[in-house]
């Protein structure tokens, strides 16, 4: 888990992550990411995002798997090509909200051996895609 401070109250950080449309603009390798069927996270709603590292682009297919609104959203990939999932939580504090970001990779197969490498480019891109967050809401705070 990471988390980072937001000058920005914990409503409007959470209503930008929950739009996820928005991941183009602070998540690094994201070039897409939309809800099936629906606008905004419920529990069981389907999602897709697309990914583009190097050379390489795919799709990850999601679910919501936890919902508390206003706070917190869990999801879980469907497994192609990998298992894991991931979550955020934004919390008010006395200078605006902290969000606190998760991410889980399981490989499959041979592919384990290679988890804790996986696993650590994954927790870097987040540390950095949340640092990102912090200066795509300060941005639009100050337009």
């Amino acid at each position: 888990m990471h988390a980072v401070q937001v000058e920005r109250s914990a409503k409007a950080v959470f209503d930008f992550l929950a739009d996820v449309s928005n991941e183009t603009k602070w998540r690094q390798s994201i070039v897409g990411s939309r809800y099936i069927d629906a606008d905004l996270p419920a529990i069981g709603v389907e999602g897709e995002t697309d990914v583009s590292m190097g050379s390489k682009s795919l799709t990850m297919r999601w679910t919501v798997t936890e919902l508390v609104d206003g706070e917190y959203v869990a999801w879980r990939l469907d497994g192609n090509p990998w298992n894991g999932g991931g979550s955020y939580r934004v919390l008010s504090d006395d200078n605006g909200a902290v969000v606190q970001g998760c991410l889980e990779v399981r490989l499959k197969g041979a592919a384990r051996v290679l988890e804790p490498i996986v696993g650590l480019q994954f927790r870097r891109g987040l540390r950095s895609d949340l640092d990102r967050l912090v200066r795509v809401l300060s941005e639009a705070a100050a337009e």
